[in-house]
């Protein structure tokens, strides 16, 4: 009972730090309504096509986004972040009345399909965004674990409402009411991103021509590859989201062969609950000197849950597999993203991470694609074995360069991260590596520094 005190006091403090809040509230909305609108899209589109419409879903939610992402994240160096925010929720708003709208007409898969395709361009700068303020906002390392782990926490809770709205929408309404309820969702998280406050001035436009200009937007994709310590993370990670992507087609073939529609929003959101569990253990862990293993951590939790659901495929088995999945979930995004963001460069933050969110949309659209394909041909058990198999594996195959990780990033804990050193110019504010020495943010003044391109 002491040790959950001590989590949710952790959660009160940083939640004090007021534009930290509505950040965090953004970023609740947006994962609510990301979750509810793939549970109500995959239960449109397998009524209309089955699992391979399921599987396509998956890949149009997310293939315009990744293709776009490092084009159109150079806004969120070059804009105001909240700002940027606020716009692509008041868009998915639009989308989701849209959507409402087609199924209401009966429009088949193909154009709801485009219309989803759309949603997919219009959000493809909110993950670069949120994820290039965040460290805009923090005043300390240890403010920084802190935050990744709320914004875990948060996740994890938008993971079970989101689902669990659905689910409850669509057992009781035509899933027409379930897109109007969530464009009064994303209505709310845009006036929260638009009422955020933040000392950061945005880059002036870069004094180059020709292909230097347009190499500009991809500057995301060496930052991610500039050192071998990035290079691990972000590996990791693209290997995690090629198995959520196709974990997100399985489970709702799972779900809907055993126990109907509601199910589907049930397993997603049992995912969720073991993610809030995940959350608040990283709370009360803090610190940042073995983020990298236990980054490693969560990627083995992630796997093996997997492979136990692919022995025993019955739903209350699933249901608790899930749970401990959500768990590493969790403890992967708060140490994975704790490490990226003390060795990306700040102001290349919104391309990095641009960058970094396009590789992941293209895992999680290849996971969905590949999803129909290996079920086809080994079945659904061996499919959900051998993806879980190998996640589960990998970390132990990196153990050695993630322990690595643990030694620079500690030792270089308090200076700049070890990116900033190859950006092409430094910035003006300091990377969220270490904002230990940075006080309290000020009222701005009329005339601010700006970032360097």
């Amino acid at each position: 009972m002491a040790g959950l005190q001590v989590r949710l006091n952790t959660a009160r403090v940083t939640l004090r730090n007021r534009e930290l809040a509505k950040l965090q509230v953004s970023w609740g909305v947006w994962t609510t309504g990301e979750w509810g609108s793939l549970i109500a899209l995959s239960v449109v589109a397998f009524e209309l096509g089955g699992a391979p419409a399921v599987g396509l879903v998956g890949v149009v939610r997310l293939l315009p986004a990744a293709a776009l992402g490092p084009l159109a994240s150079i806004v969120t160096d070059r804009r105001s972040r909240p700002g940027v925010l606020g716009a692509t929720h008041a868009g998915w708003a639009v989308v989701s009345l849209a959507l409402c709208g087609l199924v209401l007409a009966g429009a088949p898969l193909a154009v709801l399909l485009v219309g989803l395709g759309i949603g997919s361009a219009a959000g493809a700068v909110f993950k670069p965004g949120i994820s290039a303020l965040l460290p805009q906002l923090v005043r300390s390392p240890s403010e920084l674990v802190a935050a990744n782990a709320v914004s875990s926490l948060v996740e994890a809770a938008g993971i079970v409402a989101g689902p669990a709205l659905a689910g409850l929408l669509l057992a009781v309404f035509p899933p027409a009411v379930t897109f109007v309820a969530l464009a009064v969702l994303f209505a709310v998280g845009a006036a929260a991103s638009a009422a955020i406050r933040t000392n950061y001035q945005p880059a002036r436009s870069p004094s180059v021509s020709g292909l230097l200009l347009l190499a500009e937007p991809l500057r995301g994709f060496p930052a991610l590859l500039v050192n071998a310590a990035t290079r691990v993370v972000v590996a990791l990670f693209v290997v995690q989201l090629v198995m959520r992507g196709l974990l997100n087609v399985v489970l709702v073939v799972l779900a809907l062969a055993e126990g109907g529609e509601g199910a589907a929003g049930a397993l997603f959101a049992a995912m969720g609950a073991g993610g809030l569990v995940g959350a608040l253990i990283t709370l009360g862990v803090g610190g940042s000197s073995r983020s990298a293993r236990w980054f490693a951590f969560g990627a083995v939790l992630w796997g093996a849950p997997v492979i136990v659901i692919a022995v025993w495929p019955e739903l209350p088995v699933a249901f608790v597999a899930l749970a401990a999945l959500g768990l590493g979930n969790a403890v992967m995004d708060v140490y994975g993203f704790t490490l990226l963001h003390r060795l990306l460069p700040d102001h290349l933050a919104g391309r990095a991470f641009g960058a970094f969110w396009s590789c992941a949309a293209a895992a999680v659209a290849a996971g969905s694609a590949l999803a129909p394909l290996l079920i086809e041909a080994v079945g659904l058990r061996w499919a959900m074995g051998l993806s879980g198999a190998v996640l589960a594996l990998l970390p132990l195959l990196l153990w050695r360069p993630l322990r690595t990780i643990d030694e620079q990033t500690s030792a270089a804990a308090g200076t700049l991260s070890p990116a900033a050193s190859h950006a092409a110019a430094a910035p003006a504010t300091r990377p969220a590596a270490a904002p230990a020495a940075r006080a309290r943010p000020r009222p701005v003044p009329a005339r601010r520094r700006r970032a360097p391109s």
